[in-house]
């Protein structure tokens, strides 16, 4: 062998070496990721889970804890899922066994039965969490747009829906266990659906070849998975897809009737300037009238004269009150700022329930996509997409790692964005700390306020989906667009029970209540509502704009006579 040849062969070596060193400090740095980042996911949940199903305390008068709504059990199942995954992701280095093949178990102490027991935990998390958040976009759609009762939404749907999600998970978790499809991944930090013996598509001549009938198996295996992946994320974009046709059809009508509204405020103005006018110029007149009656003195000095007068002069001061209570300028003024403040609602509306539906789809892509991309490629070529590509396999790392961690930030978020409208001052951090104490909702206390009381839960109307307050929170309005969107949007984020418990729309006469005082919405719960007259009822199913405006008109006159009845009884 010449020198040349030597040379060859040593720096063959040792780029041989500087290669297997690179290696071994990319699997430390993105195992060492994977256990903070699912250790973060696991603590973050169990917090969730802990709030969300406390007890009640002696000086709630409300229900807490898991027999409140569905909304409270959904997330308590999206947070179990989260921690068995995450425990899964945390624990799985060591649980691995390294008998076999030493070098793709590098800190495993374990055995074939803890990996298995490893595998199981992923996987009942991991459908556990695609399945919940699916059912979790389904709770939305039937609360936002059908304004389902939750009593009603429990008998019809969410028994059966939590049985089915147990079965489909349990049949898989045992087809995985019966048929030895559970086993040693390459990667070294987790066991999963992989061929027998691990890294036999890597390395044949080491490990063996690889079993045909445990092959077969895991195709099968991988194939249900799949099924439930897939379903889930159809089901996901089925109901948010339909949710945002609903709410940009109810945003469209509520446009229409603002613009309306705002026509018939420049009227209201055009007609106001004559009744001013006209009162300035009645003003000018009596004036006249004082002036020159003050001028013959002989003639006011009679008593009967100066009664007739006097008796005049009264009802002269009773019209221009009248006109002046009715058509003063800072009534125009405050419907003006209403409309403004109704049309700020319905585009927050809008804007957040489009970001909240496109997250819940982001979230779901990216915490679920990328491991099973990783599983089929696996078991295709042996070997994970991306290996020659740190940063890439860091991300997908950080991916399937916090998928708890973005779903307890997206359905979180509309709480956390309600609680910084109602306290300007909490930084996100604070609110987000708040909220997750809560139990995924706004703290109670968070409504109250020097100069109005808490509302209690049952009894609260301004806590509505995706985070976007209600009129109530913009002081007193008379703008009926405000009161029909904050009904639409019915308090379906951790306050769904003002539905079945409050709403006179939901609740039989005998259990309707007059409620004094506070916003006009609250005001309004005690009204009868038609199903398919009344903009209380918040579906606009078979609901055309007119009847919108004619119900509208109704309202206005009842304000209007209520005003002159007021004017008539302080007079008398």
């Amino acid at each position: 062998m010449s020198s040349s040849d030597t040379t060859v062969l040593a720096n063959e070596g040792s780029d041989g070496v500087s290669s297997t060193i690179k290696e071994d400090t990319i699997w430390v740095e993105r195992t060492i990721l994977q256990i903070v980042v699912a250790s973060i996911s696991f603590f973050a949940s169990l917090v969730v889970v802990l709030s969300v199903a406390k007890k009640q305390k002696h000086s709630q008068k409300h229900r807490v804890g898991l027999s409140k709504n569905a909304y409270r059990r959904i997330i308590f199942g999206i947070s179990i899922a989260d921690m068995l995954q995450s425990f899964s992701l945390s624990a799985g280095v060591v649980l691995l066994t390294p008998n076999d093949v030493p070098q793709f178990a590098r800190w495993g102490i374990g055995n074939q039965r803890t990996c298995v027991f490893d595998g199981v935990l992923m996987y009942t998390g991991w459908h556990l969490s695609q399945l919940y958040i699916a059912f979790l976009c389904f709770y939305y759609y039937c609360k936002i747009k059908h304004k389902i009762p939750d009593d009603v939404f429990k008998q019809r749907f969410e028994i059966k829906i939590h049985l089915f999600i147990f079965a489909i998970v349990t049949i898989f978790n045992i087809a995985a266990i019966c048929l030895d499809a559970l086993n040693l991944t390459t990667n070294g930090t987790y066991c999963a659906v992989a061929p027998r013996p691990a890294g036999c598509q890597l390395l044949p001549d080491v490990v063996g070849e690889c079993d045909k009938d445990n092959e077969r198996a895991i195709k099968f295996v991988i194939l249900v998975s799949f099924v439930i992946t897939g379903s889930s994320f159809i089901v996901i974009i089925f109901f948010m897809a339909g949710l945002l046709y609903h709410v940009c059809h109810v945003s469209n009508i509520y446009s229409k009737i603002s613009k309306r509204d705002g026509r018939k405020l420049e009227s209201q103005l055009r007609r106001s300037e004559p009744s001013i006018a006209q009162m300035r110029s009645s003003d000018i007149s009596i004036e006249d009238e004082d002036e020159h009656e003050r001028s013959f003195t002989g003639v006011i000095s009679d008593p009967s004269v100066a009664q007739s007068r006097d008796s005049d002069t009264s009802m002269q001061d009773e019209d221009k009150h009248e006109i002046s209570s009715t058509d003063r300028p800072d009534d125009n003024r405050n419907a003006e700022e209403a409309a403004e403040k109704a049309e700020t609602l319905r585009k927050l509306y809008l804007k957040v329930s489009t970001t909240q539906v496109f997250l819940f789809a982001g979230a779901y892509i990216l915490g679920n996509f990328p491991f099973f991309f990783v599983s089929i490629t696996r078991n295709i070529n042996g070997n994970a997409p991306g290996s020659g590509n740190p940063y890439l396999r860091y991300f997908m790392t950080i991916c399937f790692a916090g998928v708890g961690i973005m779903n307890i930030l997206v359905f979180t978020r509309p709480a956390i964005a309600n609680l910084r409208r109602l306290k300007p001052d909490f930084s996100w951090c604070y609110s987000f700390y708040l909220v997750l104490l809560n139990g995924g909702e706004v703290p109670d206390e968070a409504y109250e306020t020097e100069n109005v009381p808490i509302i209690p839960h049952q009894e609260r109307s301004n806590s509505i989906p995706f985070g976007v307050e209600n009129a109530y929170q913009y002081g007193e309005t008379k703008d009926l667009v405000a009161m029909g969107i904050m009904s639409n949007m019915a308090a379906v984020h951790g306050s769904d029970e003002n539905i079945s418990e409050s709403n006179a729309a939901h609740n039989p006469k005998e259990k309707w209540k007059y409620v004094k005082g506070g916003s006009p919405v609250r005001r309004l719960q005690s009204l009868s509502r038609n199903a398919n007259e009344s903009l209380l009822a918040g579906s606009f199913d078979g609901f055309s704009i007119e009847s919108c405006f004619d119900y509208e008109e109704d309202m206005d006159n009842a304000r209007i006579n209520s005003q002159d009845n007021e004017h008539i009884d302080s007079h008398t």
